[in-house]
């Protein structure tokens, strides 16, 4: 079989939702999982994984707390979800794979490439996985990192369409051209309840949780230091509302470059946090970053 299907997997505490795309595990050539931000969803991918190569098979879950795995219980955290990846490796009976992650996503890689050494080929890190800077408030700094995620969670909307345009207006995607089909069935899979009380369905707890987790533990933040597989970090220059200060600085960037001789640093224009995945140019360039790692890792 190939083309696009949705799976469940068998967790602790229950199942996490899974989509599938390329053909299927006992015949494709090599496996991606991909894994998305904070409180994002897996359809996030939906136009990176049509820029993989025939032979390639991609899985992108849910991840536990988000989308159709909103439902399954903590312990939530990077160890935990790096765990959800293999029990889905193990599930599907692939016996590694290449690792992408956006956002928080790409601490999930790194700590998998930690935790689980024997099941990780490489690594793509998209604009995440670099530490952040030790901070004097947690809670400034959640409100910093995850605050427009945690005030999206809470909001509710009285139709599809008011649900809609509060995602068109987000000034990641309100500029000419941003907003596509794979933004909108991204925001629609993110939607739970039923007119007139439409919202996230994404826990807000598990959200907390690892952004907490990725601001308080340097062992767990600082994962990438430690990686011996091939890996890339794309980054670029704009944050998560288009301003001008990003997520994943160049001087931070460049300086884990410098101390993982596995790593390479990539910075891609014109785009921001958002539209490095939900954006043609930047799914162009994540699928190239991925046929890169690719090329260095064994089949």
């Amino acid at each position: 079989m190939s083309g696009r299907r949705s799976l469940s997997i068998p967790v602790p505490g229950g199942d996490l939702a899974v989509e599938l795309n390329g053909p299927d595990p006992d015949r494709a050539d090599t496996v991606v999982i991909l894994l998305h931000g904070f409180a994002a969803n897996g359809v996030a991918w939906r136009l990176v994984t049509s820029r993989l190569p025939d032979g390639v098979l991609s899985i992108a879950p849910d991840l536990r707390g988000r989308g159709a795995s909103a439902s399954l219980p903590g312990p939530y955290g990077m160890a935990a979800h790096a765990d959800d990846v293999v029990a889905v490796l193990d599930a599907l009976g692939v016996r590694r794979a290449t690792i992408v992650g956006h956002s928080a996503g790409a601490f999930v890689a790194t700590t998998a490439a930690e935790r689980h050494p024997d099941r990780v080929t490489g690594v793509v890190l998209v604009d995440g996985g670099v530490p952040f800077d030790a901070p004097a408030d947690i809670e400034a700094a959640l409100d910093h990192v995850v605050g427009e995620e945690l005030d999206r969670l809470r909001r509710r909307f009285a139709s599809l369409d008011d649900a809609l345009a509060s995602w068109r207006s987000h000034p990641a995607f309100a500029a000419v051209g941003r907003w596509n089909e794979v933004v909108e069935a991204h925001a629609l899979h993110d939607l739970g309840g039923s007119p007139p009380v439409l919202g996230s369905r994404a826990d807000e707890g598990a959200v907390r949780f690892d952004a907490t987790e990725l601001l308080t533990d340097p062992g767990v933040a600082g994962a990438v230091e430690r990686l011996r597989v091939p890996a890339e970090l794309l980054r670029v220059d704009r944050g998560p509302f288009d301003d001008p200060v990003p997520l994943v600085p160049a001087m931070s960037a460049f300086a884990v470059e410098a101390r993982v001789a596995s790593l390479r640093v990539v910075t891609v224009p014109g785009l921001n946090h958002h539209t490095i995945v939900l954006h043609p140019q930047g799914a162009d360039a994540v699928a190239a970053s991925i046929r890169r790692v690719l090329a260095f890792t064994p089949g």
